[in-house]
C-alpha cells in the first residue's frame, strides 16, 4: 500500500492518489483537525518484541505493516489558529506524538520519502541549505539572518536593493480570509525603530532583478521546470505569489543540465527525494537559488501547462515503494 499523507481534500493527493490506484492500493491519511476527531488510533508493544499499528479513519482502515511507502505534504494541522486551551493543546501534542512516531517508524524501514518529517522540516531552514547549495556550485544572493541593527545596516551598505523575507511561513487571516506574507523589497530607512533587544531575527537579502522566476521540481534524478513571467505584474514582480495569473504566464521550459545536475546533486546531500525548489534568472541568464520546499505544491503549474508532474511522481512511488513482505511487525 502507498500511504499520502496530508490534507484528504487536496487536490494533490486526490489527483496522485486516482493515478496510484490504477495499479496498486492507496490511502490518504488526513491529519487535517476535523479528521482526526473521526480518526481511532492503536499502537500496540507486545513483550515479545512484536508491534502493530492500525489506524482507522472515515471509511478507510490503514495496518502500518502494509504500507510499502509515505509521501507526506503535510504531517499535521497547525495550532495557530485553533483554540488554545490547555485540553486543545494536550489534544494537539498527543496526536503529534502518536503520527510523528509513525513517520519515524516507516522513516527506520526506509519507507518514507524525503528520509523523514524531521529531515523536511530541516530542509526547510536557509541556515541548513544554503551553505550545502553554495558547496555543489549553486548561486544564492547575498542572505542575512540576524536580530542585530548593526549587521542588518551593514547589510544596507553593501547591497543596493534589499527584500525582506520570511524565516518561518505561519497561517494568517486578513479580513477573515486566509493569507501569507510576500516578499518584499525594504529600506534601512524601515528600520528605524528596530530594537537592540528582544527582536527576533529577520531574514534579508539581496534583490535579484530578475526576467522571471523558476520553479523545478525535483522527483527522484529528475528535474522538471517551470518558467514563471510576473515581469507584466505590477503586484507579482518581486514575488510571483501574488498569484496575478492573467499577468504572469507559465511554461515548461528546458533548464542547462549542469544546473540539473547540480540541483540533484544538492537534494541527494540533503536526502530529499522530492522537492520543488524556487530560483530566479537574471539578465545575464544567471540561475539563483532562492528557497527549498520539501513540502511544495505544483497542481497549478501542471493544470497551467500540462507538465506531467503527478504522473511522474506516481511512477517514482511505484518504483521506490518498498515490498511489504520485507517488513517485520
Amino acid at each position: 500500500m502507498l500511504l499520502l499523507i496530508g490534507d484528504r481534500d487536496d487536490p494533490h493527493l486526490q489527483e496522485l492518489c486516482v493515478e496510484l490506484r490504477q495499479t496498486q492500493p492507496c490511502e490518504i491519511l488526513s491529519t487535517l483537525h476535523d479528521h482526526l476527531l473521526n480518526t481511532q488510533f492503536s499502537f500496540y508493544s507486545q513483550v515479545d518484541g512484536t508491534y502493530s499499528c492500525l489506524i482507522r479513519q472515515v471509511d478507510i482502515e490503514i495496518n502500518l505493516a502494509e504500507v510499502g511507502l509515505a509521501f507526506c505534504l503535510s504531517p499535521l494541522f497547525r495550532l495557530e489558529g485553533k483554540a488554545q486551551t490547555q485540553e486543545a493543546r494536550f489534544w494537539y501534542f498527543s496526536w503529534k506524538e502518536a503520527l510523528y512516531g509513525v513517520y519515524s517508524l516507516l522513516a527506520l524501514s526506509n519507507r518514507f520519502i524525503n528520509k523523514s518529517v524531521e529531515n523536511c522540516l530541516a530542509c526547510q531552514n536557509k541556515i541548513l541549505t544554503f551553505p550545502i547549495a553554495h558547496k555543489v556550485g549553486l548561486k544564492i544572493p547575498n542572505s542575512l539572518i540576524s536580530n542585530s541593527k548593526f549587521a542588518i545596516n551593514s547589510f544596507f551598505n553593501k547591497n543596493s536593493q534589499v527584500v525582506l523575507k520570511t524565516l518561518h511561513q505561519m497561517s494568517l487571516n486578513l479580513e477573515n480570509e486566509p493569507t501569507m506574507l510576500l516578499t518584499q523589497k525594504v529600506r534601512e530607512q524601515d528600520f528605524l525603530n528596530y530594537s537592540q533587544q528582544n527582536e527576533s531575527p529577520l531574514f534579508l537579502q539581496d534583490y535579484i532583478d530578475k526576467l522571471y522566476d523558476i520553479r523545478l521540481i525535483v522527483i527522484g534524478l529528475e528535474v522538471m521546470a517551470c518558467k514563471i513571467d510576473a515581469s507584466r505584474s505590477q503586484i507579482g514582480r518581486v514575488d510571483y505569489r501574488a498569484y496575478d495569473l492573467p499577468n504572469t504566464p507559465h511554461y515548461h521550459v528546458e533548464v542547462p543540465l549542469e544546473l540539473k545536475h547540480k540541483i540533484v546533486a544538492l537534494c541527494q546531500a540533503i536526502y530529499l527525494e522530492y522537492a520543488c525548489i524556487d530560483m530566479c534568472v537574471d539578465s545575464s541568464e544567471q540561475y539563483w537559488l532562492l528557497d527549498i520546499n520539501p513540502f511544495g505544491k505544483y497542481l497549478w503549474m501542471e493544470y497551467a501547462t500540462g507538465m506531467p508532474i503527478t504522473r511522474t511522481l506516481s511512477q517514482f512511488f511505484v518504483g521506490r515503494q518498498v515490498s511489504s513482505n520485507t517488513i517485520s511487525f
